[in-house]
């Protein structure tokens, strides 16, 4: 697992530098904050839309490879083409709601910008199922690669259409660019799953009846990201609501927590194929227990980092006059953490066949943000931060509570409190290093850091032998 995560994490690596420096070159060439919190706030209305992509039928591909279902071709096929035709409702919907949207923010260019930036999602829903293949089939370099590809010529479109923007021309321009190159990765990716996954003697169209019960496994999955991953958006959205200059400033305090988000999403992409080969209740425990540790060992420190060193942070990304969007980055990034127990829970589930059970996280986490968001708004941004801090600390609680009750409950002092351990003893040393300057103490702070993370990583005694996970390439047991 270690090997694999580790793939995925330099993958998202790569993926979130190359966003970053994408979001951070078009802060620093469009001179307008105003302009530039428009546009935030498009792509974030766009993002908000790929949600709506695909129902849960990706989420579906992935169970069925990774447990080698018989009919995994017809699964893949239904995965494929029924995500391409149902990235049309989202589409739709932003034809449709595109004058209102303009309207309620007192921007009249939202409306073409956001009718031209919709034609992006068909890409990125034809992307969403390739990953899926390769996750599936446990091809997380190939999952991975195929995913910087597409997020670098997508950054690589932006940027080049910005001095469309900057003469005149719609802010869709910049939304829609790299769709080409998107579509270009996607095809790439299908068929390479195309050639892994082996089909049947299927007729035309038998891909069809699976479509219904694929639906039934990844729906409460697809509901429960909706709930989870549309709260970023929102802070967007609602923040627009006060200005679109304010958009702009939360938005990227959004992309910034988006390097501690990657940590999860590393494990994340290896948890439910590897939950999913585990032989029983014991052993899916003891694989869910590692997820969550190596999951802390590497998140605390990321996570420490925002909150230490927001403002200089801020600055040296963004530039000096985006330095107000601070204060915020401290509680999304405790957010952050509690979000990481509930999505690993829900991923423990899903591995286990229990998807169904995880829906209350997402609702947990999502009811304070969602309707509190307007009220707290009259009190700042701040208050928005807090309430996306306070709804996933609850969620991640109760997905602690949760787990034990549905058999999968993992070890805490394993999972929680030994990965927080070098953190908490490099912290201070690190905030003392700041503030004093010089060599030595940072060199300390780094060199407890990296002997107590070996430590704790190679302290694997509490597992026992036959829970490890299979060596690559080893064919894995049905679920």
């Amino acid at each position: 697992m270690t090997r694999s995560a580790a793939v995925c994490l330099g993958g998202l690596l790569l993926n979130q530098a190359a966003g970053q420096a994408g979001a951070a070159l078009l802060a620093r060439r469009i001179p307008d904050p105003a302009l530039y919190g428009t546009l935030s706030l498009l792509l974030q209305i766009l993002n908000a839309a790929t949600l709506a992509v695909g129902l849960g039928l990706n989420n579906a591909l992935v169970y069925d490879i990774a447990t080698r279902r018989p009919g995994a071709g017809r699964s893949f096929a239904a995965a494929r083409n029924g995500t391409l035709a149902l990235a049309a409702l989202p589409v739709a919907l932003c034809l449709l709601v595109a004058p209102f949207v303009a309207t309620a923010y007192r921007e009249p260019g939202l409306a073409t910008a956001l009718r031209l930036g919709s034609l992006f999602l068909f890409a990125q829903a034809a992307m969403n199922a390739a990953g899926a293949a390769q996750a599936g089939l446990r091809r997380f370099g190939v999952q991975t690669g195929l995913m910087v590809a597409a997020t670098t010529l997508a950054v690589a479109g932006r940027l080049a259409a910005v001095p469309l923007v900057l003469r005149g021309a719609s802010l869709g321009w910049v939304a829609m660019a790299g769709t080409g190159g998107v579509a270009a990765v996607a095809g790439l990716g299908l068929a390479l799953g195309a050639r892994a996954i082996p089909r049947g003697p299927d007729r035309p169209g038998d891909w069809l009846t699976e479509v219904p019960r694929m639906l039934r496994y990844g729906w409460p999955l697809w509901a429960g990201n909706l709930l989870k991953a549309f709260q970023q958006p929102y802070l967007v959205l609602v923040a627009g609501a006060v200005s679109v200059t304010a958009a702009g400033y939360v938005a990227n305090d959004v992309a910034l927590i988006g390097w501690a988000f990657l940590v999860t999403w590393a494990f994340r992409m290896v948890a439910v194929p590897l939950i999913a080969a585990g032989g029983g209740p014991g052993e899916r425990r003891a694989r869910a227990t590692l997820c969550f540790r190596l999951n802390h060992l590497a998140l605390f420190p990321v996570v420490a980092a925002l909150c230490l060193w927001p403002h200089q942070i801020v600055t040296a990304v963004y530039g000096a006059r985006y330095a107000a969007a601070a204060p915020l980055l401290p509680l999304l990034a405790l957010g952050v953490y509690g979000s990481s127990i509930g999505r690993l829970t829900t991923d423990t589930l899903a591995g286990s066949n229990q998807t169904r059970a995880s829906l209350p996280i997402m609702l947990i986490s999502s009811l304070p943000l969602l309707l509190a968001a307007p009220i707290a708004l009259a009190h700042g941004t701040l208050w928005l931060g807090g309430l996306y801090c306070l709804g996933w600390l609850a969620s991640g609680a109760y997905a602690c509570l949760l787990l034990p009750r549905l058999g999968l409950g993992v070890h805490f002092r394993q999972a929680f409190v030994e990965p927080f351990l070098p953190t908490l003893c490099a912290a201070p040393l690190a905030l003392w290093a700041s503030r004093a300057g010089g060599a030595l103490l940072p060199a300390a702070a780094l060199i407890v850091f990296a002997a107590l993370t070996f430590a704790v990583y190679q302290s694997d005694g509490w597992r026992p032998r036959d829970t490890l996970p299979a060596p690559a390439g080893t064919a894995a047991p049905s679920a």
